[in-house]
């Protein structure tokens, strides 16, 4: 390949690549505290009837920060700050006990809003378990099963003031969210069977995401860089390098005999 052709394209390389949407997914992991393996909870779940107190667990915690916001409710119990209500339907948990296979456990749309909800805590007073004019922030994000048999929550809150503050939701979670009073992942079997999991979150970051590798990315730029210069040449928008058009009009370049 021609010099001058490496060095364009080896420039293009070092320019800066647009960055690529993707979805946002918050790591939570912790510890089971508690657990009653039965009903609905082992009917959907059933590897994990082994699991034990005291266990790992991980949860991928998905959604999309552009979730419409439903509804705003603020003064009254609320006051003096808000709670945040958003469209539940782009949530998801990827939960990973142990070193037990991963089950994920995504929004219903047949499952309806009872169990479902998306809401962020911004000094909020809704919660009088807290204490009478106790402000809270926080996340509470849950999804059921179709048959609205299994719940699947994570509930963070507490009354550290500034790690909500608005209604735009973060790309990345404040680590803070693992210290506050409440900050647990919860699953519940809504059968009367009176099965349940839950754990004490620890540890609250952004999922780690696959980037390419700066030399996947300059190849695959210094590729394109070529493709483009071979398009410009075949124009007749660059000089030839040593190649020369085909006399006969619609015939493909050919190279200079030697």
């Amino acid at each position: 390949m021609n010099v001058r052709i490496l060095l364009c394209a080896a420039s293009l390389a070092a320019l800066p690549t647009a960055s690529i949407a993707v979805p946002v997914t918050w790591e939570l992991s912790g510890r089971i505290y508690e657990a009653n393996l039965t009903g609905a909870l082992i009917d959907q779940a059933p590897n994990w009837a082994d699991v034990n107190i005291g266990e790992g667990f991980r949860v991928l915690l998905g959604f999309d920060t552009d979730a419409a916001l439903l509804r705003t409710r603020s003064g009254g119990q609320f006051a003096p700050g808000a709670r945040y209500e958003y469209d539940p339907s782009s949530l998801s948990f990827l939960v990973q006990i142990g070193s037990r296979a991963p089950i994920e456990f995504e929004f219903s749309a047949l499952a309806g809003t009872l169990f479902q909800l998306f809401w962020a805590r911004d000094n909020s007073g809704d919660r009088a378990s807290e204490g009478e004019g106790a402000q809270l922030d926080g996340y509470t994000m849950g999804v059921a099963s179709d048959d609205n048999l299994l719940t699947t929550s994570v509930l963070m809150r507490g009354t550290v003031l500034d790690i909500v503050d608005g209604s735009a939701l973060p790309i990345v979670p404040d680590s803070r969210l693992a210290d506050l009073t409440l900050s647990a992942f919860f699953m519940n079997a809504q059968d009367n069977s009176g099965g349940f999991l839950s754990g004490d979150i620890t540890s609250v970051r952004a999922a780690p995401t696959h980037v390419p590798e700066p030399s996947t990315l300059t190849l695959a730029a210094i590729s394109l860089a070529f493709c483009a210069l071979r398009s410009r040449w075949l124009k007749g928008c660059l000089p030839h390098f040593g190649l020369r058009h085909s006399a006969r009009a619609g015939r493909a370049p050919e190279s200079d005999p030697a």
